[in-house]
């Protein structure tokens, strides 16, 4: 059976995915690092702006419910938690989290219908993404993130080496993707 070209692309230059249907969620206010923190489990309150994580979501036995990766991001002008899980795993997870509200200063958004993704795989990923940016993409560790500007909006640009390959996910305005 012949390798397909998608697959060969991906091993020996690049190639670009649409992974929009991943469920974005937008966390904000004073106690949202610390919440998910005490939720999930991974540090997400030590994240710096332009880090993240990957985390899990539990139940009361310790069983997984929900991976997550979370990023600390800047959303109108203020600090807030990026958090992506599996397509399709948005509602169930908005809900699992609002269960968990008390009295935390922390507003949960559903964004995913606002904003597309793509990820760029392979070996050339980085001199492709560039070339498109107009600007060389720095060295950027695992979950390390920044904002960028592209088509006319500003992008945010994400190293996940979703495929065991070097890779990026861009997330821009659903408009102008």
């Amino acid at each position: 059976m012949p390798t397909p070209p998608e697959y060969h692309a991906a091993v020996t230059a690049a190639a670009l995915f649409d992974t929009s249907a991943a469920a974005k969620l937008l966390l904000a206010g004073p106690d949202a690092p610390q919440f998910l923190h005490n939720i999930g489990t991974n540090d997400v309150s030590g994240l710096p702006l332009g880090g993240g994580c990957e985390t899990f979501f539990c139940d009361a036995r310790a069983r997984a419910l929900f991976v997550a990766w979370v990023y600390h991001v800047r959303h109108a002008g203020q600090h807030a938690l990026w958090v992506e899980t599996t397509p399709g795993r948005g509602e169930a997870l908005l809900k699992h989290l609002d269960r968990y509200l008390i009295a935390e200063a922390v507003e949960l958004a559903d964004v995913s219908a606002r904003f597309a993704q793509f990820h760029v795989a392979g070996p050339t990923a980085a001199a492709v993404l560039g070339a498109a940016l107009g600007d060389a993409v720095p060295p950027l560790a695992e979950f390390q993130h920044m904002e960028r500007p592209l088509g006319g909006t500003t992008c945010s640009v994400r190293r996940r080496d979703l495929l065991a390959l070097p890779g990026f996910d861009v997330v821009c305005p659903v408009e102008h993707a």
